[in-house]
Formats: C-alpha cells, sequence, structure tokens
C-alpha cells in the first residue's frame, strides 16, 4: 500500500514542511537569445543575467502544480502557507499549487509571479485564504557566470552535489556552509507549524534530501539522485529527530517507509 503525505501529517497532528522542487519552466525564448546553446541559457539563467521573469511555468508545469493543489485537497491537507522563493518559477508554482486547491481552471488568469498574493479556497463549506509569501532563504544560490557554460555543459546536474561537497568553491556568490545553514534555519521556523509547502529549487530539494533522508552531510553527498520537476522532501518531527521522506509529485512517498519505527516512543 502506497503511503502518502496525509499519512505521514497524521502522526504529527498535521505538523510538518514539505519542499517541492518548482515545476517545468518555459524556456525556449530564452535559448533562441542564446542561439540555440541550453547550457548558456542555464548558466545566464542561474547567474540571473536572464531575468526570472522569463522562466515562468510552461504548460506542463501549469498542469503538474495545480494538480499537487488538487491532490492536497483530496488528502484533506490544506497548507496554512505557500513559502515561495522570490525566483519566478518558485512563486509561479506556489500560486498554481493554491489555484490547484482552490479548484480554479487549469488555465485560470495566474497573478503576476513576483508578487505575493491570497488564493481564495473553500474546503468542507469553510472559506479558506492560502498566501503565498517570499522567503529570500528558498533562493537558491546565485552562481557566478565565469566558466559556468563550459562546467554545466560537462558535469550538468552533477554540478550541484559536487558543490556541496566542497568542489568548485567560487562556483556561487555563497559558500555552501551558508546555505545549509540558511536552509536548515528555514526548516526549523516550519516544522512546528501546521502543514507548510515550499516552492523551492533543485540545490535546495538536493541539500535537504541528503541531510534528512539519507543523513549525508557537505562533503559526503552523493550524485546519485536527482529531483525532476514537482518531487520534493517532507520533513517532520519524529520522536527523536528531523525525519525526511521523498515525495514523488502525486505526494506518494517513494521507496519503502515504516511509519512505526519511525514515531515509535
Amino acid at each position: 500500500m502506497l503511503i502518502n503525505v496525509a499519512d505521514v501529517l497524521d502522526r504529527t497532528g498535521g505538523k510538518g514542511v514539505l519542499f517541492l522542487r518548482h515545476g517545468k519552466y518555459e524556456s525556449r525564448h530564452a535559448v533562441a537569445l542564446c542561439d540555440g546553446d541550453v547550457y548558456e541559457m542555464l548558466a545566464r539563467n542561474y547567474s540571473r543575467r536572464i531575468p526570472d521573469s522569463f522562466f515562468p511555468l510552461s504548460d506542463d508545469g501549469i498542469r503538474a502544480s495545480k494538480h499537487q493543489g488538487c491532490r492536497m485537497r483530496e488528502l484533506g491537507i490544506i497548507p496554512r502557507e505557500i513559502v515561495a522563493s522570490k525566483n519566478g518559477r518558485g512563486p509561479h508554482t506556489g500560486i498554481c499549487i493554491a489555484q490547484g486547491i482552490a479548484e480554479q481552471p487549469v488555465f485560470a488568469e495566474t497573478p503576476g509571479f513576483d508578487c505575493q498574493v491570497e488564493i481564495k479556497a473553500v474546503t468542507g463549506g469553510d472559506c479558506t485564504f492560502i498566501p503565498v509569501k517570499h522567503d529570500i532563504r528558498v533562493d537558491y544560490p546565485e552562481y557566478r557566470y565565469e566558466g559556468l557554460t563550459e562546467l554545466l555543459r560537462e558535469l550538468d546536474t552533477r554540478v550541484t552535489p559536487q558543490w556541496l561537497n566542497g568542489q568548485h568553491r567560487n562556483l556561487c556568490t555563497e559558500d555552501a556552509l551558508n546555505f545549509k545553514t540558511r536552509s536548515e534555519g528555514l526548516v526549523g521556523d516550519l516544522i512546528t507549524r501546521k502543514f507548510t509547502v515550499v516552492t523551492s529549487h533543485y540545490e535546495q530539494v538536493c541539500l535537504l534530501h541528503a541531510l534528512f533522508v539519507v543523513r549525508q552531510d557537505l562533503g559526503s553527498v552523493s550524485e546519485d539522485w536527482s529531483p525532476t520537476y514537482n518531487q520534493g522532501v517532507l520533513i517532520v518531527e519524529g520522536s527523536r529527530d528531523w525525519f525526511g521522506f521523498d515525495v514523488n509529485p502525486d505526494l506518494t512517498l517513494m521507496g519503502e517507509v515504516d511509519l512505526d519505527v519511525i514515531f515509535s516512543e
């Protein structure tokens, strides 16, 4: 039997924080600006040389994110708030999830994703406002542009765990320890509250998977795990520690999980 996020929250009194990688985003126009070179586009994207407004969710990303919101509604796990990065596809994903909870049409008008909004949802006869707000601690590290195109061409997504392990020290404008510290601080602020969703980015989901699912610290992060769009990590308090669970886009848990062991006295 598949275990889902709601099954875990039943054990925690509804407390926990779900970090999701943002949905698939539109990039064709940005690739065209880079003469068709995808890695050059990524380098300019990650170093923020191309504005975030160039990277809204694609139609597939909108559908997947709104479906996640619909699934949350079906499972009865309505987040108290959705916390998003300032980077465009983070808040756009959060807004679409909230619209899915509110059962708005798939391609309902979306507020500008650089703003903070509240989405009205009626659940169980009650009117609920789901705030979507920014927190700078959700932002991915800002990359340095110099040399980034060729590094991404060589390593692709493996560059992230390698950076977390101390390689490519000049890759970003902050170091991996600072990134870990701000990410753990965000978890600590949210984990004891009612269910919260964080619409985040590849780097943060990779880090939290390492720290709380497979218990790997900086310097020992595996290069073998890579979250797809709308996958994430649910983090909750167990009987003695924080625990993380890898979560599929449909909100089922990945792998075999024994909740009785994790939540035993």
